[in-house]
């Protein structure tokens, strides 16, 4: 079931994903930018990224894989924080389609 996310909403996730990633790596929230590289300037390995995903997965009941979740991943990096956020907003409002598209692809 697809779920659309509305301004505040998007708002509130982005907020959340700064200040998990501020605290995992021990940081100000406020130096945690869309720009930011999240491996050479927070130091955060795949790790740290994998514990997001569960949160994210947890507080937005998404019905995906953990193991379809990086393989999304793996085709589609990420590598700064806006693409963090970006890439959450997809697997939240599209996640069961772009797991659809992928198996679909993989068996084509």
């Amino acid at each position: 079931m697809a779920t659309t996310l509305n301004e505040e909403q998007k708002a509130d996730l982005a907020s959340k994903i700064r200040e998990f990633l501020a605290e995992e790596c021990d940081m100000e929230v406020e130096d945690v930018k869309d720009e930011t590289d999240i491996m050479e300037d927070l130091k955060a390995d795949s790790l740290v990224f994998l514990e997001l995903i569960q949160e994210i997965q947890q507080d937005y009941k998404l019905d995906i894989e953990l193991r379809q979740i990086g393989k999304y991943i793996v085709k589609n990096p990420v590598r700064t924080v806006g693409e963090a956020i970006e890439t959450m907003y997809n697997l939240i409002e599209r996640g069961e389609e772009i797991m659809i598209e992928m198996e679909a692809e993989a068996s084509a």
